[in-house]
């Protein structure tokens, strides 16, 4: 059983420390800057605990929160975040009073004369009225295939292509090892090509 000391001081540790505080408002200024617990390099927010996972991103003018508020320290590191930007500049992949999503998903698609399933993914973020990226995908005889991932120049880089990957492996009930081989454009090899670095970084880690 903890000390009362022992839990005050387990309190405090929780808490945003200046210089992490600092690390948020360089982000939100596209600077970058390194603290006791977060760092940024203008793009995008980390932690630099194991892993270094990403808490936030700029899409174009606004910032998409990617982490979520499972840990007290997530919490105090959203909460200063979402004070510091406002509600108009952070937005949040999930329901959050006064915050609207980060991305949302819209869906169609058209059966052809082969029984062929073409459908098409389209990714929106919140002041944008034209999706902002797609992802054209088929399906034929339980096979699944990736035709075209495509996303605005000024969203690259912001996790759009990922995500709408994610879509596309949630609606459908797939795996990304479920998918056929297909051309891919010189974008679209890199981006596949940091997926198998970053499963190959995530699995050295754990070790």
């Amino acid at each position: 059983m903890p000390l009362k000391d022992e839990i005050y001081v387990g309190l405090i540790s929780m808490a945003l420390k200046k210089k992490d505080k600092r690390v948020i408002e360089a982000f939100l200024d596209r600077d970058s800057a390194e603290g006791l617990g977060l760092y940024t390099d203008g793009r995008s927010l980390y932690s630099l605990g194991l892993g270094g996972e990403k808490i936030a991103v700029w899409r174009g003018p606004r910032v998409a929160v990617t982490s979520s508020e499972t840990t007290r320290r997530d919490q105090e590191v959203l909460r200063y975040l979402a004070k510091t930007g406002g509600t108009n500049l952070v937005s949040f992949p999930y329901e959050r009073r006064s915050h609207p999503f980060s991305i949302k998903f819209e869906h169609s698609g058209d059966s052809g004369p082969d029984n062929q399933w073409d459908g098409l993914i389209n990714a929106y973020v919140s002041g944008k009225k034209k999706p902002v990226g797609y992802l054209s995908w088929w399906t034929w005889k339980g096979k699944y295939g990736v035709n075209m991932v495509w996303v605005d120049p000024a969203y690259r880089r912001s996790g759009i292509a990922t995500e709408l990957y994610r879509e596309l492996f949630k609606s459908q009930n797939i795996k990304k090892t479920d998918l056929e081989g297909s051309c891919q454009t010189p974008e679209g090899h890199a981006f596949r090509r940091s997926l198998k670095v970053a499963r190959v970084l995530r699995a050295y880690l754990r070790k």
